[in-house]
């Protein structure tokens, strides 16, 4: 009935524990995605340097939901630099032709 200081209740834990798997997902996109572009598939390394962004944007989402992030002016000029310069990536991507390189790579264009 009391709830204890300190203590949260699993409707409170929930949004924590998807924060975290968010958090371990990055870390290994991070790794997974260097040896894929090093070793692998080489010749998509412009669209594989875009797919940790959206979620670190979700990342930062989630934590300001569950009071784990501070909001200050500064947090929310990363947040937008950071949504924008997400967008313009995929934008130039699509411009330049390099994510139908991903779809067919023997019509890729080289930037």
């Amino acid at each position: 009935m009391f709830q204890r200081f300190g203590q949260d209740t699993f409707a409170e834990k929930k949004p924590l524990i998807a924060l975290r798997r968010m958090i371990w997902l990055y870390f290994v996109l991070l790794i997974g995605e260097v040896a894929l572009r090093k070793w692998i598939v080489s010749s998509l390394g412009a669209p594989l340097l875009v797919i940790r962004d959206p979620l670190v944007l979700l990342i930062s989402l989630q934590a300001v939901g569950c009071r784990r992030f501070p909001v200050s002016g500064a947090v929310v000029a990363y947040f937008l630099l950071l949504s924008s310069s997400t967008l313009l990536a995929l934008f130039q991507m699509i411009a330049v032709g390099q994510l139908d390189s991903v779809r067919s790579p023997k019509n890729a264009q080289p930037i």
